[in-house]
Parts: structure tokens; sequence; C-alpha cells
């Protein structure tokens, strides 16, 4: 039996009545199958339905096979191990006791369920397994590793996340933004996985690397779904033709709105003419006032007839042209623009001397940055780019060595920790970035198209990219002018014309800026100046 899942009428509504989708119907049974679609639809809802963790609020969701869900990042206790998560720490516990000579029934069960009393063999399937994930944590020792979820980095965690899902052996696997946070090998790894393997993969997706290695696509819109039969490239000519045509229509609907309205004027002036002429021949008969009256009653009624007739017709060609405008608003790409702050090419920057982070192995670095350097960070997960970045910040002090920084920075951490899931959009707006008027406020946040109601909404409900876009807008969209940005991994979690919109901004912003990113399409738009890989210490010009 062949693995499927099935969507019958499916649609889910929030817990204040909010509908997010509606009547969803599709059946998928071969893959890689990517899910795209603006921030905000409902990708990582609907993957969540599919995995059986959410519930839809109508509908029935079947499938045909066992199901392995990874989500975009860990969430949960910071202080479990990795064995934990992989769900395999108490039958290693087991199998140890019953090495020293236990007898307890429960130890005996756990090892037949979780190692079928061949500990060698499962560890060397397991070994496998971590060569496929292809990432350094993931080896023997992280069994019996005491190190907790948060001292690992974001794309180590997501190694044990996406190997945990295959110790399950599943049929279908559901990946939730995968390559976010994981550097060169592991996104090497991944793509020859999705290419290779013969399980039913569905992945949401904005990573346009990845999505070249899929089979079918499903767009999620503000009116429902649409597949699309190829990769990214056949998206992409897909989609470049569903705006020409909506174009098109707005083109036609606008010119029908402004032949009605003329109609309509054309008829009432034409009325008038017609009640005018029969004024004047009224007074030449010589008629009875009755029938005058008479006259006029008639002339009123079928006038009101006409008008109610013209009124109907400009309605609903303003309403379709409406509907249509609706249309382009969401396929309009996003366009905001950084504040000018060009930078004098002997102007200092940054200074680091004997820098090393206190949790991560790498080469102590020393560096100066003067004038408008444009540096990417690379190196793999887990030695230290993150925690650099934040150094330059001032956000983290544990740390060897020195780091000043002399000028206005903005930054944009992969956490979005200066959010608070609390406050609405507008609060925390208003909190990180005073100094703009109410309406200020609003109108950046409309640029990233988070517009009036989203401004209203408390941050805990925003998903993964409208998360990122508040904060783009909190750091980046200030009332100070920063002379360097630091951006950790800025195009995580972004749908495809959001991250566009911000290649397009970061490219003409005229100041320094240091990027730790191992999106390739992302990197190689910036016009970069530096390399820097921090596991050698080693920068070079690009």
């Amino acid at each position: 039996m062949s693995a499927r899942i099935t969507l019958a009428n499916v649609g889910y509504e929030f817990s204040n009545g909010v509908s997010l989708f509606s009547n969803f119907n599709f059946s998928v049974q071969s893959g890689p199958l990517g899910i795209v679609g603006a921030n905000g639809l409902g990708k990582s809802v609907l993957l969540k339905l599919m995995a059986g963790i959410e519930k839809p609020s109508h509908g029935t969701i079947q499938h045909q096979g066992k199901i392995a869900y990874v989500p975009q990042s860990w969430t949960g206790d910071a202080s479990v191990t990795g064995a934990q998560v992989l769900g395999v720490d108490k039958a290693l516990r087991a199998w140890e006791r019953i090495r020293q000579g236990s007898v307890a029934v429960g130890d005996f069960t756990l090892v037949e369920q979780v190692f079928a009393w061949d500990f060698d063999l499962w560890q060397q399937k397991f070994l496998e397994l971590c060569q496929l994930v292809g990432s350094p944590v993931t080896n023997a020792g992280l069994l019996t590793s005491p190190k907790p979820m948060g001292c690992y980095s974001g794309g180590e965690q997501l190694a044990i996340l996406w190997l945990s899902a295959l110790l399950k052996k599943p049929d279908i696997v559901l990946l939730d933004e995968p390559t976010n946070h994981l550097d060169r090998p592991m996104r090497s790894q991944l793509l020859k996985w999705l290419k290779e393997n013969n399980l039913l993969t569905l992945v949401v997706s904005h990573d346009r690397e990845l999505l070249t290695h899929v089979v079918e696509i499903l767009e999620l819109t503000q009116h429902g779904f649409e597949f699309h039969s190829g990769n990214y490239s056949v998206y992409q000519q897909n989609r470049q033709q569903r705006i020409a045509n909506q174009l098109q229509q707005q083109y036609l609907a606008k010119g029908r709105l402004k032949k009605e309205r003329a109609d309509a004027q054309a008829a009432l002036e034409k009325a008038e003419q017609r009640a005018a002429k029969g004024k004047r021949k009224a007074a030449k008969r010589d008629l009875s006032k009755l029938e005058v009256d008479g006259m006029k009653d008639q002339a009123v009624v079928t006038q009101g007839k006409n008008k109610k007739l013209q009124q109907n017709r400009i309605g609903t060609a303003q309403s379709h042209y409406q509907e249509v405008q609706a249309q382009m608003e969401w396929n309009k790409p996003i366009e905001f623009e950084l504040p000018d702050s060009r930078v004098p090419s002997n102007k200092q920057i940054l200074a680091m001397k004997d820098y090393q982070s206190r949790f991560s192995q790498h080469p102590a670095l020393s560096l100066a940055i003067q004038g408008s350097r444009r540096i990417h960070i690379e190196g793999p997960n887990g030695c230290g780019k993150s925690l650099l970045l934040a150094a330059v910040a001032g956000r983290q002090t544990q740390f060897l060595g020195t780091v000043e920084n002399f000028v206005t920075t903005a930054y944009l951490d992969q956490h979005h920790s200066t959010l608070k899931d609390s406050e609405t959009a507008l609060e925390n707006y208003q909190r990180l970035a005073p100094g703009f008027t109410a309406q200020e406020y609003r109108d950046r946040l409309a640029w990233l198209r988070l517009r009036a109601q989203k401004g209203q909404q408390k941050v805990a409900s925003f998903s993964g990219g409208e998360k990122l876009k508040l904060a783009l807008a909190c750091e980046l969209l200030g009332p100070e002018t920063p002379q360097l940005l630091l951006l950790d991994e800025p195009s995580n979690h972004l749908d495809l014309d959001s991250i566009q919109a911000l290649e397009q901004a970061i490219t003409h912003f005229a100041g320094a800026m240091i990027v730790v990113s191992h999106d390739r399409h992302f990197v190689d738009s910036l016009q970069l100046t530096d390399r820097l890989h921090l596991a050698t210490g080693d920068i070079a010009e690009i």
C-alpha cells in the first residue's frame, strides 16, 4: 500500500473565530511536494494538521502510512538532552542496568521495544542515519552526552529533530522550513536526501535552492490553494503569468467601471433632455393639469427604474474592480528602503582583538572594519557565528578578548529575542523604536504586509515569517539611521516575495554589514566584499 494523505473539506479557525482557511480538498501520494505562500496564510498550521498535532475545525484528514513531523525549530524544554529528544534515553539506561545485572521486567521491555535485543545492530543503523543527516553532533556520543538542547546551535538542534523523525522509520515525512539554520554541508545532505529517498515527503519552504528539488508545488493563496506541476522555475513562470492575467483583468475591470459610470451620466443627461422636451410639448398642447401630472408621474417612475438599473450595474462593476484590486494587492511585490547611511571609507566601524567565544571552539579573531565593508561569516553549525554577532551588538559578554563598536547598529537576531509575545505588533514597534507617530508606525508595518488588523494582534499568534517582518521593522525601519547592519539568518521564515524585497533593500544599503546566512541565493545577491570563515579565522576579499 502506497503512502497517501487526503484532505476532505478541511478548514481551520482560531479560538477567536477568525478563519485561516476552509474547504481544502486534495490528495497527495507522490513527492517531494513543496508548500509555499505568503507569511501568515497557514502553511505551518496545515503541516501540523496533517501530522495530527492540530485538529481541523471541520473536515477530515486521512493518511496511509506512518507520519514523522520535523518542526522549524526546537521549542521544547531547553534543558533536555539530545538522547531524550531521540526518545532513547530511558532504553539506554535500561540497557546499562541489564548489563550490570538487572532483571527488572520494565528494563527488559524497554530494551526489546527500542533495540529489539540487538543494541550493536541498532547503534550501527543509528550511525548510518547520523551519516545521512551529516551533522557533527549526530554521532554515538550524542546518545550519552549530557549536553542540553539549549546549548546546541539552531542547525544542530534541527539535525537532532531530523534524526529523531528518521528513527521512527516513517512512510511520510513532513518538514517545516528544514533549511533554516543549516550550514552548507547539512543543506547538501538534505537536498541529496530529498532527491534520493522513496518516502512521501511534504516540505514547507521558501528556499529557492530546495524548491528546485521538488516535483510539485502547492501554493496557498488568500483565496485557497493552487497546484503547480513542476519545481520552482515552473512555479515562477505560472505565477508571473497569473500576475500578468490579473493586470489584464484589472485593466478591463477599470475600463468597465469607467464605461458604466459614463453610460449612467449619459442616461441621466438624456433623461433630463426628455423631461425638458416633454415640458415644452405639454405647454404647446395646452394639456390639463391632470394629464400633465400623469405624464410627470410616468416619467418619474421610468427615470427611477433606469437610475436603479444604472446604479446596480455600477455597483457590480465597482465590486468586480475592488475584487481584482484586492487580488493584485496580495501579488504586489513588497517594497521598502533602508535609510541612507553612507560611511566614509576611513571611518572606523568595528575593532575586535583576540575575540574568542566561551561556548564555541574557534581560533582567536582580530578584526578591524573601516568604511562600508560587507562581510559574510560562514562556518559549520555550532562554531559561534550567532554568538559573534551578538557580541558585536552588545547583547552577550561571554567571550575573551575585546570588541569595540563605534557606530549606530541595527541587529537582527534569528530568534527575534527582543519581541514580546504578550504585546501587539504596534506595542512592540513603539517600545523598540520610539519616535514615530501612530500613523507612521502603521505605514511601516503595512510596507511589510503587516496591515491594520495585524498591528493590533498579539505577537504570540504570529507565524515565524510575520515575527521576522516585525523584527525587521523594529530594527531596520526605526527613527535612527544605522551605519552597521548585523543580520543573523535574515531570510529564515520569510516568504519568497519578502526575501526578494529584503535582498533589494540590503543591496542598496550604503553602510557596513556583517551577515550570517547559509542561503546561497540570498548571499549571492548582496554584493559582499569579504568572507570570514570563523572555524579557521581566515578572512579574504570576495
